[in-house]
């Protein structure tokens, strides 16, 4: 599958949900769109929502920190990676948060969303209206 965006102006909060397979490649060509997406918004706060990868084996360590490295550096935003309890999902976005934090004010995983849309410095209304947005774009993405 792919890497599904959604973004919130309101929020200036980027969604971005990986389900099934993810590769270097199709990795790559995500940073690619947020590179391009933080021209129109810079300043965004991001979720990665990793929490439905079900194949990492086309992304390699390298292939993490050449994606990590080829990010524009966006000032004023902060990345925050969901991931499950895999441990091999967990290295892989630790690898990425190494050398991201170099592109971004701050970079953090965390396996509970309510957390991690606290640290991105959302209120409790604000956090309310983003896991709604999460649960909608979820169903759409996990369905396909």
């Amino acid at each position: 599958m792919a890497v599904h965006i959604e973004h919130s102006k309101k929020h200036d909060f980027i969604l971005s949900t990986a389900v099934g397979l993810i590769s270097d490649q199709l990795l790559l060509e995500h940073v690619y769109r947020l590179n391009t997406l933080s021209e129109l918004y810079p300043g965004f706060n991001e979720l990665a929502d990793c929490r439905y990868l079900e194949d990492v084996s086309g992304l390699s360590g390298d292939g993490a920190r050449t994606c990590a490295l080829v990010e524009k550096y966006k000032e004023g935003s902060k990345l925050a990676i969901l991931v499950d309890d895999s441990p091999l999902i967990y290295a892989m976005a630790r690898t990425y948060e190494i050398f991201a934090e170099s592109k971004r004010d701050a970079v953090e995983i965390f396996i509970c969303e309510s957390e991690a849309l606290a640290w991105l410095e959302y209120d409790d209304e604000e956090i309310c209206e983003l896991k709604k947005m999460i649960y909608n774009s979820n169903l759409n993405s996990v369905a396909k």
